[in-house]
């Protein structure tokens, strides 16, 4: 890039920022402008940060320099309950003042559509200013307090007082795009989860957009609407193919096999993001596809460990051979996944580094090692003045390798901590690695407890054992839509989720074991069994068509929950704590519940035919295993 070409660059990105700036002070007192105008020699350098950030990134294939966005950016497609809709319609949404929550797997673009949301807002003339927040950052605060995080981000040398904050959240002029809450440490999630929801309430008119891997917790976010990123399609990842900067004979190679029967044999990798991209990297070195995601993620390695030699017109020493590689970052993986650390300082990656020389016993230079892990094989990389992974799913598969393949005497040690995050990889990762480690350690103990869960319920005389013992709740929100005012109805269930809570222990192994089963990730409530048989019984259409008469036109929530044999319902109004619901509305509302009984007993049969085929599986599978240890007994004897 030219001289010339970044002086008009950088003008056009003060331009930009210039007119966020002024949307923002548009409307205040003399005096708050002022106080704004004192910030902007902050405020300038920070969302020049954020537009580098956010137009060039560095991709897995492109290891030795940054591309431009928008070159490889596919557009993508979200649902909510039975609402789907594109970015552009959702990015409409959330200017239109919704707040979104966007759920997704690793490697689903999650963090690409904020990247999206944050240009498209930055050069719109729509008056509302993005404000991009990488919330993994607050893992490194002791005490963390979001709202005075965002403040001294956006002004870090200038003083930019809560109140004048305040003012300009509720001005409706800000979006807040809070990337990555499920890489805030576990112990920090409950508290930074009630400061968003907290600064979402008392700014009512201030957009928040968060992205996360799937949590339950998202469905009690009464206040967002949570958005699941769907899946590529077939066409959606032949386009990605053909724009990702690639070797372009290997590119016409892999998109002529890609056809349509290949994509749905191969799904679960070409329908995610990144593990499409990694599919073509493998493909030019193998020509084949793996089934088992960890012996996909076994060649990316080695593809990535080989690549850069091959790209270059010499050959850089690696500090530490293939199998000592492996073994280094199994355990730095290992350890960093332990304390929950997705980003590093140099003091920090060093310090875990010494101590991964330590358990594998290597003596060579920690900044040899990590040279070979930025540089050589770019699983690491550097991103200001700090290290992140080149992806998460990187770190959990080197996680399963470490305890599978280098320590697997410590596995049980690490179980009660892998099997809880029922939103990574690890364990059916681990169980692909060691399948009788696995059963031995995990799925015969926990088999006989979800063995008696089922005895119990199958002797209740509660028409919904499993929906009360699982605690299982639907959560309607019901709001006025104009649009359908014409055909005679006066809400529509705008936001719809499903709230599990309770018997933690039964939900993390039947949401591990349907990962594990099926060698997919989680849903987005549950697992796909339960979510397939929601959709299918039309709970999300239980309120459709309200009659105007009987209820009036306010937002209101209804929770619908199993107890004493009882469909309980509760319904409550949303900003309007002094407000009654009226018995009209109350009758109304129990009669439609009551009405379509049959939907929740349908629910409940499934449910317990589903947990009851887990159940079944798993026995399978231990028998399976001790059949093996048998025949191993009798050739060791012949």
């Amino acid at each position: 890039m030219t001289v010339n070409e970044n002086a008009i660059i950088s003008a056009v990105i003060s331009d930009l920022i210039r007119k966020s700036f002024n949307y923002i002070s548009e409307g205040a007192s003399s005096k708050l402008k002022s106080a704004w105008a004192k910030i902007f020699e902050d405020f300038k350098p920070f969302m020049e940060e954020c537009y580098l950030k956010n137009t060039r990134v560095r991709i897995i294939c492109k290891k030795d320099s940054d591309v431009s966005f928008e070159d490889i950016y596919v557009k993508s497609f979200f649902q909510s309950g039975d609402n789907r809709c594109d970015d552009d319609e959702l990015i409409q949404k959330i200017t239109d003042g919704r707040r979104i929550v966007i759920n997704g797997n690793g490697g689903a673009g999650k963090t690409f559509f904020m990247r999206h949301l944050w240009i498209t807002l930055f050069r719109s003339d729509t008056g509302v200013t993005p404000i991009f927040i990488e919330l993994r950052q607050l893992n490194d605060v002791s005490s963390p307090d979001l709202k005075t995080f965002i403040r001294k981000t956006i002004a870090p040398n200038t003083e930019l007082s809560e109140d004048i904050f305040d003012y300009f959240c509720n001005s409706g002029k800000l979006c807040l795009i809070l990337d990555g809450f499920d890489e805030i440490k576990r112990d920090k999630r409950d508290a930074i989860q009630k400061q968003i929801l907290a600064l979402a309430t008392t700014n009512q008119d201030c957009r928040v957009v968060v992205s996360s891997r799937y949590e339950y917790r998202f469905a009690g976010w009464n206040n967002f609407d949570v958005y699941e990123s769907m899946p590529f399609t077939f066409s959606q990842s032949r386009e990605l193919i053909s724009v990702v900067p690639f070797d372009k004979n290997t590119k016409k190679l892999f998109l002529k096999r890609l056809d349509e029967t290949f994509y749905k044999k191969n799904k679960s990798f070409l329908s995610n993001p990144l593990l499409c991209i990694m599919m073509l990297m493998t493909f030019r070195e193998n020509m084949d596809i793996p089934n088992k995601m960890s012996i996909f993620y076994d060649q990316a390695f080695t593809t990535l460990y080989q690549w850069h030699d091959a790209t270059k017109a010499y050959t850089r020493i690696k500090s530490l051979d293939i199998h000592d590689f492996q073994r280094s970052f199994g355990i730095f993986c290992l350890l960093s996944y332990h304390a929950q650390k997705f980003q590093f300082s140099r003091t920090e990656i060093i310090a875990l580094i010494n101590r991964s020389s330590k358990v594998c016993g290597l003596n060579v230079s920690a900044d040899d090692i990590l040279s070979d892990y930025e540089e050589s094989v770019n699983l690491i990389r550097q991103e200001g003045m700090n290290y992140v992974f080149i992806h998460r799913s990187f770190q959990e598969y080197f996680c399963a390798y470490a305890l599978m393949v280098v320590l697997p005497a410590k596995f049980s040690d690490f179980l009660p901590q892998i099997s809880a995050r029922t939103t990574d990889s690890v364990l059916p990762l681990c169980f692909e690695m060691n399948r009788n480690l696995v059963i031995d350690n995990y799925i015969a103990p926990k088999h006989k407890y979800i063995s008696k869960l089922i005895s119990q319920c199958d002797k209740s005389r509660n028409q919904f054992p499993y929906l009360t013992k699982l605690q299982i709740s639907f959560n309607f929100r019901l709001a006025e839509n104009d649009e359908d005012e014409k055909e005679g109805k006066s809400y529509d269930p705008v936001d719809v989720s499903l709230h599990v809570e309770g018997d933690q222990t039964a939900l993390e192994f039947i949401d591990n074991i349907e990962r594990i089963r099926n060698g997919k990730r989680p849903a987005v409530f549950w697992n796909g069994v339960v979510k397939e048989i929601i959709f299918r019984a039309g709970i999300f259409n239980l309120f459709d068509n309200i009659d105007s008469d009987d209820i009036e036109k306010r937002e209101m929530y209804i929770s619908i929950r199993f107890a004493d044999n009882k469909i309980m319902i509760q319904e409550t109004l949303e900003y309007s704590p002094s407000e009654t619901i009226s018995e009209i509305e109350t009758g109304r509302i129990f009669d439609l519940v009551q009405q379509r009984k049959q939907i929740f007993l349908e629910c409940q049969s499934e449910t317990a035919a589903a947990i009851k085929k887990i159940a079944d599986w798993c026995k399978k599978e231990i028998a399976d295993e001790k059949s093996r240890g048998k025949s191993l007994d009798e050739i060791l004897e012949s």
